[in-house]
C-alpha cells in the first residue's frame, strides 16, 4: 500500500508539473505577441508621421538635394533637365532617416521652364541619399 501512495503520489506530482510548464508556455506566448503588436505599432506610427514644411528653403543643403535629384533623375531617364532651384519642400522623419518631398524649378534643353516633384530618402550618418520619385 506504501507503493501505491508513492507512485499516485509522483504521478499527481507530474501531472501539476505538466500543467504549470503548460501554464508557462501560454503566458510567454502571449507576452511574446503582446511585444509583437507593440513593436508594429511603433513601425506604423513612424512610417505615418506627417510631413512638415521645411522653414528655410535658402538653405545650401536643401538646394544641394534638388540639384543632386535632378542628376539622379537625368541619369535614370536620359532627360537633360537643368536644375533651377527648389521652390517648395516639405520633410518626414521616419526614424532612424528623414524623407523630403520637394517642388524643383528646372529647364528643359528646349528652355521651357517646369517643376517637379521629388521624394528624397536621406540617413546621414550613414551617407545614404535615395531617389524614390521624381515627377
Amino acid at each position: 500500500m506504501t507503493t501505491t501512495t508513492i507512485t499516485n503520489s509522483m504521478t499527481t506530482t507530474t501531472s501539476q508539473q505538466r500543467q504549470a510548464m503548460a501554464t508557462c508556455s501560454q503566458l510567454l506566448l502571449a507576452l511574446v505577441v503582446v511585444a509583437a503588436a507593440v513593436d508594429c505599432m511603433a513601425a506604423f506610427d513612424q512610417d505615418h508621421t506627417p510631413f512638415k514644411p521645411i522653414p528655410d528653403l535658402s538653405v545650401p543643403r536643401i538646394q544641394e538635394l534638388g540639384r543632386w535629384a535632378v542628376q539622379q533623375h537625368n541619369d535614370q531617364t536620359g532627360d537633360r533637365l537643368t536644375f533651377t532651384r527648389v521652390n517648395g519642400g516639405q520633410f518626414q522623419i521616419v526614424a532612424p532617416a528623414l524623407n523630403y518631398l520637394l517642388a524643383i524649378d528646372a529647364t528643359n534643353v528646349d528652355g521651357t521652364a517646369s517643376t517637379h516633384s521629388a521624394l528624397i530618402f536621406v540617413q546621414y550618418w550613414t551617407n545614404t541619399q535615395r531617389l524614390d520619385s521624381f515627377n
